[in-house]
């Protein structure tokens, strides 16, 4: 099972280097592990490459941004508020599950949280903690 699982991360991850563009990339991989987790929730290291990619994606879209203007600019924004929705929620889905043990990739997920949503104060109300 361990092996099918890196197999399936690697797959999705070669698309980093297949030569799209950043921005298409990005969403690409991101959007492939996200229907990756779903169906094996268990697989922390395809929870763990989600929520790098959609980190990685929000700049990406911020980039491509720049250089746009009108409908697409308009759709990317879209996106970009996508991206920085659904990193948080994979973030602290990922490090409320226990999956993920090691401390080390536990806090490079909540720096990835930190840097999304820095001006967030914690909430003592919620279930999810960073």
């Amino acid at each position: 099972m361990r092996d099918r699982r890196t197999l399936v991360v690697k797959a999705v991850l070669a698309k980093d280097r297949s030569g799209l563009d950043p921005v298409s990339a990005a969403r690409s991989v991101a959007e492939d592990l996200g229907r990756v987790c779903p169906d094996d929730p268990d697989d922390v290291g395809a929870r763990e490459q989600h929520v790098a990619a959609l980190y990685r994606h929000a700049p990406a879209v911020r980039t491509s941004m720049r250089s746009t203007t009108g409908r697409e600019r308009a759709t990317l924004g879209e996106r970009l508020k996508s991206v920085c929705a659904q990193c948080p929620d994979s973030a602290t889905g990922l490090l409320d599950s226990g999956l993920l043990t090691d401390e080390e990739r536990r806090e490079q997920i909540r720096g990835f949280l930190r840097a999304v949503r820095p001006e967030e104060p914690p909430d003592p109300l919620s279930s999810r903690r960073a």
